[in-house]
Order: structure tokens, then C-alpha cells, then sequence
């Protein structure tokens, strides 16, 4: 070897890699360490010896630089192995990560619900409150708001609610970071009612049990970083509702579940006279006669299936000296949603 000529090794540096997302991204994390952060250091070529031999005590097969460098891969070549055999397991050591963050949680977002929101904000964010034109809604824990140009975040404890503004009202994911998130989710509704569907949807009413219903919860979904369904539902008590996610061993998180608010909701607005209201109280052969008069015949048929409750809640509202009124979902099948209003005839 010419005098003056050097080398170069490469080693790693124990800098965290990418964010390992699935199995996938197990090698690409763990390779990260072995690769990813690495820079070139030049160490002087190792002269040959001399012509004559050398006692033993001065031979040096290795200059000292050298010697670190290669300490250094064998370190970082031991890492990969134990990273890659702990991702074996499913399990990923804490500095084969890097810190979670909001862009994180707004891409995942996007990717698995890849509807557009709306160019202006439906929704005012203070804190953990979302306010719409007439619901409002606090997410039940500690955190901050961070807010981007798209979307804004409440960050909580291994959770970051992504709030996204839609022209129908705001939707509220849920992002579940890992196996140490909560499984439950819980928002309240101040001065609300919420009543639970047969669908899994939620009606939120103004203020109790037969008050005008003023905006309608999406059935409960949720999914894995992969796309995939995991099982999720909704509980609801008062005006507090409780989302439920349900992993299983084959989850990839994070996890997304959405509960999303829709303040413009239904498709149609049917109001009773007081009149009408008497008669259909007298039970559900005698709504049906009151139905048949709605001119829209998917609003007809809808009300006619619902009139045993009708009956009911119209029997309730005459003893108030009020009247029915509902709301058609069109969204979920032409859903009947009444409630006691005052008669405006």
C-alpha cells in the first residue's frame, strides 16, 4: 500500500431511525440502526512493517482508529440482530422509534378516511371544547391543542384527536398510538341528550329525552394502520357518549376510530297539528291514517313503520297540550326521529 493512502469505514451512530409503522417496517427501523445515521471516517492506511521482523510486544495489526471503528459496526450489527428478533415477537425497543407526533396522526387520518374536509371551519376549538352552530362537545381528558393549516389536535396521553371541519358538522378521530392507548374514548355533550339507535348511531337532542333532536352521531368505525376493521360501539349515558375499541392480536396500530357530528343531518321535516297529533295518540292503526297523507311516499312508508312508538310519544305530547314533530334520516334509511314541539296550528 502507497504511503499516504487512506480508507474508509463506515459505522452507525445510535440515532433513532424511521417510525416503524407494521411488520414491514420492522426491518426498515432496525436497518435504520445498522445504516441509516451512518457517516464515512477516513484512518490513516495501517504501513507495512518493516524488512526486519518485530518482537511481538511491537506488532500492530490494527491502527487504533481503526480498531474503534469496527468496534462500532460490531455494536450497531448486534443491535440490528436484537431489534430484528424482539419485531419477531411483534415487539419494537423504545430507541428503534421516534416520538409520535401531530403530522403523524393527520396522515394516518387522511389515509384511512380519505374524505376531503371543507375549505372553512365549521367548528371554533378551544382547549378540549369543539363548538358547532348548535352542539357542543368536550373531549373527556387532558391535553393540549396543537393546530396545522388543515386540522387541529388535541394531544392526550398516547391519543391524539385529530379534529377535522366538514360543511355538515366536524369529525372528531381518535388516533390510538399503541398497546399502552386506552380502549375507551368518551366525550360529553354539556346540556345534551344523546339517545342510542337500533343502526349504532347516535341522536344528540337539545335538551332531554323528547326535546328537538339537533344533530346525529355516525355509526362507531375503526381501523387498523393497515385499513383493516377492528370491532368497535357506542355507549351512551345522558349526555355522555363512550367509544369502545376492541384489538385483537392481529391489530396493527395505530388505531383509528371516528366519531363524527353531523349538525345538517336529515332529509326531511314532518310537523303535526295538534289535531293530527290527538288522533295518531289513539294508536298505531290510527298514525298509519295520519301517515298515508304525506305526500312523499319514502317519508309515507318510513312514518307508517315507526307509529307504534309514534303512537306512544303523540299520547305523551297531548298530555302537554303539544304536538309531534320529526326529522327523516335519509343517511341511514330513512330513520324516523320525532319529538314533542309546540303546535303551530
Amino acid at each position: 500500500m502507497a504511503a499516504g493512502s487512506r480508507r474508509a469505514i463506515r459505522f452507525a451512530e445510535s440515532t433513532r431511525p424511521a417510525r416503524v409503522q407494521d411488520a414491514s417496517g420492522q426491518m426498515s427501523a432496525c436497518s435504520g440502526w445498522l445504516t441509516n445515521a451512518g457517516r464515512w471516517h477516513t484512518v490513516p492506511a495501517v504501513e507495512p512493517p518493516p524488512a526486519r521482523a518485530l518482537p511481538r510486544s511491537h506488532r500492530m495489526p490494527f491502527h487504533p482508529t481503526a480498531r474503534r471503528s469496527w468496534s462500532r459496526i460490531l455494536a450497531g450489527t448486534f443491535a440490528f440482530t436484537l431489534c430484528m428478533s424482539l419485531a419477531s415477537f411483534g415487539l419494537t425497543p423504545a430507541w428503534a422509534q421516534r416520538p409520535w407526533d401531530t403530522k403523524d396522526a393527520i396522515a394516518l387520518v387522511g389515509k384511512i378516511d380519505p374524505s376531503r374536509p371543507s375549505a372553512t371551519r365549521s367548528s371554533v376549538t378551544k382547549g378540549n371544547r369543539v363548538e358547532l352552530k348548535r352542539v357542543t362537545l368536550e373531549i373527556d381528558s387532558r391535553g393540549s391543542l396543537e393546530s396545522t393549516p388543515s386540522s387541529r389536535v388535541f394531544v392526550a396521553p398516547n391519543v391524539h384527536f385529530v379534529i377535522r371541519d366538514f360543511s355538515d358538522g366536524v369529525q372528531i378521530a381518535a388516533v390510538l398510538r399503541d398497546q399502552a392507548s386506552s380502549r375507551t374514548q368518551s366525550y360529553s355533550f354539556p346540556g345534551q341528550f344523546l339517545e342510542l339507535l337500533d343502526d349504532g348511531s347516535v341522536v344528540v337532542r337539545k335538551a332531554g329525552q323528547f326535546s328537538e333532536p339537533v344533530a346525529i352521531i355516525d355509526k362507531p368505525w375503526a381501523r387498523d394502520s393497515k385499513g383493516t376493521p377492528v370491532a368497535t360501539s357506542y355507549h351512551v349515558a345522558g349526555s355522555r357518549l363512550t367509544q369502545t375499541v376492541e384489538p385483537t392480536e392481529t391489530t396493527s396500530f395505530p388505531v383509528v376510530a371516528d366519531p363524527r357530528v353531523r349538525s345538517a343531518w336529515y332529509g326531511w321535516s314532518v310537523d303535526f297539528t295538534r289535531g293530527e297529533t290527538s288522533t295518531m295518540a289513539l294508536g298505531a292503526g290510527s298514525c298509519a291514517i295520519v301517515a298515508a297523507a304525506i305526500p312523499l311516499a319514502a317519508v309515507r312508508v318510513a312514518v307508517s313503520l315507526a307509529c307504534g312508538g309514534l303512537a306512544l310519544m303523540a299520547n305523551t305530547a297531548t298530555s302537554y297540550n303539544k304536538c309531534i314533530s320529526l326529522k327523516v334520516i335519509s343517511a341511514t334509511g330513512m330513520t324516523v326521529v320525532p319529538w314533542i314541539a309546540t303546535c303551530y296550528r
